[in-house]
């Protein structure tokens, strides 16, 4: 599967470092240029996940549009405070991508603005996109080390695709 992560903090970071480990496609999409740059330059993410080198494999990307256009499943791990504006920048990219099976939100809680709950807001902007919300029990540096376990992947859409994604995160 090909995965694009939105998102280089510790989760999406860990999350990344895990789809890798588990012979995935992986771009992680950091939310500034110049955190991409520093990611693909020292192959670590110092700020939220010191100590962990990102694998040669995992691609940095500097930007959202040509990352979407083969993804697979795009994951939405940014803070719920950001997830509107990710998501009404791959809202504006969707004319571009041609495999997306999958939105995913990563993590739990409400939006701020409207008080939705993530997945339902990346329903609004992604309308026709089957989605999910994805939330792990431990920490991200657990989750690098196979020892956090997720506690639920759940959606809408396509039930065989969603099961397929859900083994390839807890494998």
């Amino acid at each position: 599967m090909n995965f694009c992560v939105l998102g280089a903090d510790a989760w999406g970071t860990a999350l990344a470092i895990k789809l890798i480990r588990q012979g995935h496609s992986v771009t992680l999409v950091p939310d500034r240029i110049d955190t991409a740059m520093e990611l693909a330059s020292s192959r670590e993410n110092s700020v939220h996940l010191p100590g962990c080198t990102l694998p040669l494999q995992l691609q940095i990307g500097l930007e959202v549009k040509p990352v979407l256009m083969e993804a697979d499943v795009v994951v939405f791990a940014v803070p719920s405070e950001l997830l509107r504006s990710r998501c009404e920048t791959v809202a504006s990219y969707m004319d571009s991508s041609v495999a997306l099976k999958l939105a995913i939100a990563l993590g739990s809680g409400f939006e701020d603005e409207l008080f939705l709950q993530l997945g339902d807001l990346v329903e609004e902007f992604l309308p026709g996109v089957p989605h999910a919300e994805l939330t792990a029990t431990g920490s991200p540096e657990e989750l690098v080390q196979g020892r956090a376990d997720v506690v639920r992947l759940s959606g809408s859409g396509n039930e065989e695709f969603l099961f397929l994604v859900k083994e390839a995160i807890t494998q």
